[in-house]
C-alpha cells in the first residue's frame, strides 16, 4: 500500500521537495486522524486515471478531459441538489458534452451519511411495468423508478400536491 502511494505521490509531485512536503503533511494528517484528505489535483488524477482504466467504457478515451468539481465541502440536501443541478448545467454544455465527476464527501466509519445519491447517473430513462407486466423503458432501473413512483405517490398523497402523469418516456 505504502509503495503505491508513493509511486502515486511521485508522479503527482514531479520534484521531491513538493513530494516531501506533501508525503509529511499526509503522514501528519494520518497520525492524528487515521486518515488524509486528498488535494484537488490528486483527486483529479485519481478520478482520471480510474475512468482511464475502466475496461468497459467506451467514453475513457476521453479520460484526460474529465473535469472535476470538488464537492466535498457541502453539508446539506439542498447543497447537494445545487450541485447536483450545477453539474447538470455544465457538463451538458449546451449540447457540447463535458465529462465531470462532481465528488462529494465521503463516507468514514463513525459518521452518519447525510446524504445519498441513489441514482448510478444523474439523467437516465425510467423502467417500469404496463397493465400486461411488459417493461416499458430501461429494464436495468426498474427497482429503482418503482421506489421513487412509491416515494412520489406517498408524496403526493400526503402533501396533497397536484398528481403527476406518467409517460412512456419517463
Amino acid at each position: 500500500m505504502i509503495d503505491a502511494s508513493i509511486y502515486i505521490f511521485l508522479y503527482i509531485y514531479r520534484n521531491e521537495a513538493d513530494y516531501e512536503k506533501r508525503w509529511n503533511v499526509v503522514m501528519q494528517q494520518i497520525i492524528e486522524n487515521g486518515h488524509y484528505d486528498l488535494t484537488s489535483d490528486e483527486l483529479k488524477f485519481g478520478a482520471r486515471t480510474a475512468w482511464r482504466n475502466a475496461p468497459r467504457c467506451p467514453g475513457r478515451t476521453a479520460w484526460n478531459t474529465l473535469a472535476l468539481r470538488d464537492c466535498r465541502h457541502v453539508t446539506s440536501v439542498e447543497e447537494v441538489f445545487n450541485e447536483i443541478c450545477t453539474h447538470i448545467k455544465e457538463s451538458s454544455n449546451n449540447g457540447n458534452i463535458i465529462p465531470t465527476i462532481s465528488v462529494f464527501p465521503e463516507r468514514r466509519h463513525g459518521r452518519h451519511d447525510q446524504f445519498r445519491v441513489w441514482n448510478a447517473q444523474l439523467i437516465n430513462f425510467a423502467g417500469y411495468t404496463s397493465d400486461d407486466d411488459v417493461v416499458i423503458g430501461d429494464k436495468g432501473n426498474f427497482a429503482f423508478t418503482k421506489v421513487n413512483i412509491c416515494i412520489l405517490y406517498l408524496y403526493i398523497v400526503y402533501c396533497s400536491t397536484p398528481c403527476y402523469k406518467f409517460t412512456s418516456y419517463e
